[in-house]
Formats: structure tokens, sequence, C-alpha cells
């Protein structure tokens, strides 16, 4: 399977208004959506065996959404599409809508992170250039046999572009201090990292 071509580069920010006036509710309400699923694992990285594990940062997904993905990529390659959808206000306010799109497999979900909460996630991607993707409480939730794969990898080929969204984020963290205030007239900005091989491990 060939492997498709990163496209989309950053579209800078597009300035549009989230809610008017209604900033204060707008703030509660992204909060409230916010992925809890958000970590960090260990796992082998590129290199000959026995190399040193590496941090990678990692999205703990339903188990009902794991094993869809897994059977639609029974035995053969497939590609997840990245995208990062950064929301800020200019006040410290940081939020990013993660979008994995697994391809041939027919699944596409999107995952609401809180930047100032989970700062490290979006560090590692851009220092390892790797998505991990494993269902909350391990294969035998998503209704594999203990032991069976509970990882998807994933390499992003433009890691350009995760640096890229990783400044964006510290900026916009950096902003007013960080102190709780309405989300007022909010800005986004899309960062497409590419799409890659997934990885079973």
């Amino acid at each position: 399977v060939r492997e498709a071509a990163a496209v989309a580069a950053a579209q800078g920010a597009a300035g549009r208004a989230m809610g008017g006036g209604g900033g204060g509710g707008e703030l509660a309400a992204l909060r409230a959506r916010v992925h809890r699923g958000i970590t960090t694992l260990e796992c082998a990285g590129p290199g000959p065996p026995g190399a040193a594990p590496r941090t990678v940062p990692c999205i703990k997904v339903r188990p009902e959404l794991f094993a869809r993905v897994i059977r639609g990529a029974a035995g053969r390659p497939f590609t997840v599409s990245t995208d990062l959808d950064i929301i800020q206000d200019g006040l410290g306010h940081v939020f990013v809508d993660v979008s994995l799109d697994f391809r041939k497999c027919g699944v596409s979900e999107r995952f609401l992170v809180d930047a100032s909460e989970s700062y490290e996630f979006f560090d590692l991607l851009a220092e390892t250039s790797m998505l991990a993707v494993s269902p909350e409480g391990g294969t035998e939730a998503a209704g594999g046999p203990p032991g069976a794969h509970d990882v998807i990898l994933v390499q992003l080929p433009r890691p350009e572009r995760a640096a890229e969204s990783l400044e964006t984020i510290r900026r916009g963290l950096a902003a007013g201090g960080g102190r709780g205030r309405a989300l007022d007239g909010c800005s986004r900005r899309d960062s497409n990292p590419g799409h890659q091989l997934g990885k079973l491990e």
C-alpha cells in the first residue's frame, strides 16, 4: 500500500468569534467536552531490538471504537489521517480538537484536549512524531483475548507540523498568564501533520 502524501498546510488564525457575548458559557461548554483519556505510555520505538523504550503521547479510546479499528485493519496496512484544530482566545485558554480518521476502517473520531492540562501530550507529539491509540481498560474490554494487540502506533510523516502546532499552543497558553477569563473572540488554527500507515503493537 502506497503511503498517501501529507497535504493541507497550516491555515493561520481564522478569527472566528465563538459564542459572541456568551464567552463564559462557551468556555464551560468546551471544558465539559474535554476528552479525559489523554495520557502517555512507554513503547518500543524505531531502532534495533532491545533499544530503550520511549515515551509517546497516547489517546485512550472507547473499547468498542478500538475494536472497530482492529476489525477493519485485520491483516492489512491502513492509514490514519491526523488533524489538529487549535482553538484559542488570546487570554491563555487553548483547546485542541484532535481528529483521527482511520482510513479503510470506516472509523473517524474527534477528541477535544485542554492544552493547559495536557501540554506534555503535544510536547511529546512534536518530539517523537508518534501517536499511540489504546483502548480504555485494555484489550479484554475491547473484546479481545489477553495479550492481543492493545496499541496502535501512528508515525507522523510531517513532524514539522506538530512542532508548529506546539509553538502555537505555547504562545496561546502564555497569553494573559493563562488566567481563567471568558472565551470571547476565539480564533482557530488548523494544522495537519499528515497521515501515515498505522502499526499494531
